[in-house]
């Protein structure tokens, strides 16, 4: 399982040089085709099975965006866009990092009560906005535990295949409740060659020096985390 995502695979008519929906696909499981974009494209499992021998196991949300990541420049390729309850447009493989955040507020743990901002923005910076509760016990704690799991998400994502371009350099998460801020965290993304790193280093001791977020990555990637800061104010 995947989460709530659903992913939407449209591709383009170049002789009408119209965009039609081909069908949609969750937990790697075809639950809608469409018919226009049969009748021109063929049918759409065909286009799936061709696919799903390259990947071992199921295939992350992620995997359908980066195999479907563009058009082309003939729009002769399919095209995916991923959409989830908690998202109120549709993320392309150029939000990458936003499928992590999404994955991180459905972990069991995690406490919101809606998305406010979701945005990669030009000058590189992730900025997640969330509203919590407003009948919680206890803010502090939904706050922090959130922010932990949403930081862990991002540095558990398996690495994009065609570079790191689309990664911003730095996440920017914000919390509210009742339109107040009650939790931030800033982190800086640093390019590196041994893997992956999230460094909370914190003046609050509300949160402990160290973490499982400090806990290194069993893989590659060429990027380390570290130089965040949370401010709490309750």
């Amino acid at each position: 399982m995947d989460g709530s995502f659903t992913i939407r695979i449209d591709r383009t008519d170049r002789d009408e040089f119209t965009i039609y929906p081909w069908g949609k696909i969750e937990n790697d499981e075809v639950v809608e085709t469409f018919e226009e974009g049969e009748t021109r494209f063929g049918p759409f499992e065909e286009h799936l099975d061709r696919l799903r021998p390259a990947v071992d196991g199921a295939v992350l949300t992620e995997q359908w965006l980066e195999e479907h990541r563009s058009v082309g420049t003939m729009a002769q390729r399919p095209r995916a866009l991923a959409e989830h309850p908690l998202a109120e447009r549709h993320l392309g493989y150029e939000d990458y990092q936003c499928i992590a955040i999404l994955r991180g507020f459905e972990h069991e743990d995690s406490t919101i009560n809606s998305i406010t901002q979701l945005h990669p923005t030009a000058d590189g910076v992730l900025r997640v906005r969330f509203t919590l509760p407003t009948d919680l016990s206890n803010s502090e704690q939904a706050t922090v535990q959130t922010m932990v799991n949403l930081a862990a998400a991002v540095r558990d994502q398996p690495a994009p295949r065609y570079g790191d371009r689309m990664l911003s350099d730095r996440l920017v998460l914000r919390a509210y409740r009742f339109q107040r801020e009650v939790g931030r965290v800033d982190i800086d993304v640093i390019p590196s060659t041994t893997g992956v790193f999230l460094s909370m280093q914190t003046p609050s001791r509300k949160l402990p020096r160290r973490t499982a977020l400090m806990t290194p990555l069993r893989r590659d990637r060429s990027s380390t985390v570290g130089r965040s800061s949370l401010t709490q104010n309750w």
